[in-house]
């Protein structure tokens, strides 16, 4: 399987590849290292790149630093409490 992956990524990224590095060994770059290394084209967030390919404003509504934290801890322990009901319930009868 390694092989057919590097293959793959030589395929793939063809001359964008950096010369001399075994891309091989299983190590994680992180992305501006990637990008330098020639495995990536660039780097960004999923909202820039909405933006960017799509035109579309990105909206966030998930807990913010503006939020209550106990109500965004409460939220939290509803969800988790009504997950562990069902998994703990068993399957449906029917």
């Amino acid at each position: 399987m390694g092989g057919f992956f590097l293959a793959e990524v030589k395929a793939r990224r063809g001359q964008a590849l950096k010369s001399g590095v075994d891309f091989g060994t299983g190590e994680v770059w992180p992305g501006p290292e990637a990008k330098e290394l020639g495995l990536v084209d660039g780097v960004a967030t999923v909202d820039d790149f909405v933006a960017t390919h799509w035109g579309m404003k990105t909206y966030d509504y998930g807990p913010s630093a503006d939020s209550s934290p106990f109500l965004t801890r409460s939220l939290q322990d509803a969800i988790a409490g009504a997950v562990r009901r069902l998994a703990l319930s068993g399957p449906a009868v029917q």
